[in-house]
């Protein structure tokens, strides 16, 4: 498990890769479960691919996304996104990487995303639960719980308004 906790965070990426936080177990044969990626601060501003993730690429369990922030901005394509393989719940019988944010202002902005993800044989999509006063998307930008062969997971959203984007038709 990993946990943030901080005034203010930034994470600016590059061209060479991905820079962020993670919370991963990246083999494909691994059996491990993933941890929890727990992050409380004021702002939270990504900019130039940078990443936060919480995944399990293995059969284990992928951990949780939890982020509670006064505001949020994901600029020029970063991307918070939490996936698996693996049809395992946790202990208390609930969905596995799952994303929850909680925040006055969420902007995401040039082709930045929040994506659950869930790939491998009978694995049911991941949820994203959204509370915002405000959620801006825009520049093909996009927010979207998807499994690869079942059921997709659910966008639960509560907000006073939503700009810049439209809810697709699955």
């Amino acid at each position: 498990n990993l946990t943030v906790e901080a005034k203010d965070i930034q994470i600016i990426g590059g061209d060479g890769g991905f820079t962020g936080l993670f919370a991963s177990v990246v083999g494909e044969d691994s059996t491990g479960d993933g941890g929890e990626l727990n992050i409380n601060t004021n702002t939270l501003q990504m900019h130039n691919r940078a990443r936060i993730s919480a995944q399990s690429r293995g059969t284990g369990r992928a951990g949780n996304l939890d982020i509670n922030a006064d505001s949020i901005l994901l600029n020029n394509d970063t991307l918070l996104t939490a996936s698996t393989r693996s049809n395992k719940v946790d202990h208390q019988g609930r969905q596995q990487a799952t994303i929850n944010i909680n925040s006055q202002y969420l902007i995401l902005r040039r082709s930045s995303n929040i994506y659950a993800t869930a790939t491998g044989e009978n694995v049911a999509g991941d949820s994203i639960n959204i509370n915002s006063d405000v959620i801006v998307a825009l520049e093909n930008s996009d927010i979207s719980a998807n499994s690869a062969n079942i059921r997709g997971g659910n966008n639960n959203i509560i907000t006073i308004g939503v700009f810049g984007t439209q809810l697709k038709k699955q």
